[in-house]
């Protein structure tokens, strides 16, 4: 690499082509040096497109535990094929450093014609205010994704697991068993929604009976071979 980048210092192709290679041999300093000279011979030709150094600087630095860099990164990349997997990462990365609000302030604005994709966004914001302890904004969150997908929400069913998960915690058991239910009819092989609306049911609201048919029909999915769902049946029978 070294041979090569002397070679054509000048070369931007041959500079980037030295950071991949680097960055696969996981020689993160070359990496670095490679790709910002890439970014150099770069600077004011159009010819050179610079998101995919700035993609691949901020690969590096994730590499290297360094989010707040790897942030900066991602956030230069602001038009192209990559600058939506880009903001992507950028959100997640501001979620991962406990900065909610920056987290959905980035997945709000990433623009998508998508429902589905701008939903999975939003569900992406309402997971950084979970893990921020406000469930309150992340149900809201999430109930704002399910109203944006209207009809097209079997495209999308995990958002309704993940909203009647909220409301389990909530405690708001009503919309907890509206929102699980509707997971079921969209999601009819998962056991997991089966056995989260049968536990709820049983556990939380004491509706054994009620309870009854959808922990069987988890045991039924999941062959018996699920620690969480078979716990959910000895309930049931111990109930």
């Amino acid at each position: 690499l070294k041979t090569l980048t002397e070679l054509l210092p000048t070369h931007a192709q041959a500079q980037f082509f030295a950071g991949t290679i680097a960055e696969e041999a996981k020689d993160y300093k070359a990496a670095r040096t490679y790709y910002n000279a890439y970014l150099k011979i770069a600077e004011g030709n159009s010819t050179y497109i610079k998101d995919a150094a700035w993609v691949r600087l901020g690969a590096v630095s994730m590499a290297q535990n360094r989010p707040e860099e790897a942030i900066e990164w991602f956030h230069r990349v602001k038009k192209g094929d990559l600058v939506v997997a880009a903001h992507v990462q950028e959100a997640q990365l501001l979620d991962y450093l406990g900065r909610a609000d920056d987290a959905c302030g980035v997945y709000r604005t990433i623009s998508t014609k998508d429902k589905a994709q701008k939903a999975t966004f939003l569900s992406g914001c309402a997971h950084a205010l979970t893990r921020a302890s406000r469930p309150l904004q992340a149900l809201s969150t999430l109930e704002e994704a399910i109203d944006l997908l209207g009809k097209e929400l079997k495209a999308t069913p995990s958002i309704l697991y993940e909203a009647g998960s909220l409301c389990v915690t909530l405690k708001n058991y009503k919309k907890a068993e509206k929102y699980l239910t509707q997971y079921t009819r969209l999601s009819p092989k998962d056991p997991q929604g089966f056995n989260s609306l049968g536990y709820m049911l049983l556990d939380n609201l004491g509706k054994t009976k009620k309870a009854r048919p959808y922990i069987e029909k988890a045991m039924q999915l999941s062959q018996g071979k699920d620690s969480y769902i078979v716990d959910s049946m000895g309930w049931l029978l111990f109930k």
